[in-house]
């Protein structure tokens, strides 16, 4: 149940644009991998993890577009005590201004989580969608 919490979390937070309850998420030494078909992956860590998706969020908030990940099918590919390795699909809404509604993507996850302290964090982080998401 706890890392089904993460997993919401992560997507509410997102949704919500709020950013520092998303950051707090992970780990400080977290890596998040993120691509989409046709396109190389690129990896993000430490300041320009935080940078890239801080921005990221701003501009969602003023644009007129919410989004909504809608997270389903959790797969525990392995766990332990303080580690589990899962890997999530779910789907990408938006709605625009209010007025229109679209499914952007389905969506593919792998994660590698920690147990810490203070609950599950996300260590490192594979966002791949089905399909090009636009901007």
């Amino acid at each position: 149940a706890a890392i089904a919490k993460l997993i919401y979390a992560y997507s509410f937070a997102y949704d919500n644009f709020e950013t520092e309850a998303w950051f707090s998420l992970f780990t400080d030494d977290v890596t998040f991998v993120a691509g989409t078909p046709g396109q190389k992956a690129v990896a993000f860590q430490g300041d320009g993890f935080r940078k890239f998706w801080r921005e990221r969020m701003d501009a969602f908030r003023t644009s007129g577009n919410q989004r909504r990940h809608l997270m389903s099918n959790i797969l525990f590919l392995d766990q332990t005590a303080d580690t589990a390795h899962v890997s999530v699909v779910g789907l990408l809404t938006n709605s625009a201004d209010g007025k229109v509604f679209s499914a952007v993507s389905s969506l593919n996850y792998e994660g590698w989580l920690v147990k810490g302290a203070d609950g599950w964090k996300i260590q490192r982080w594979h966002d791949f969608p089905d399909s090009i998401v636009p901007q």
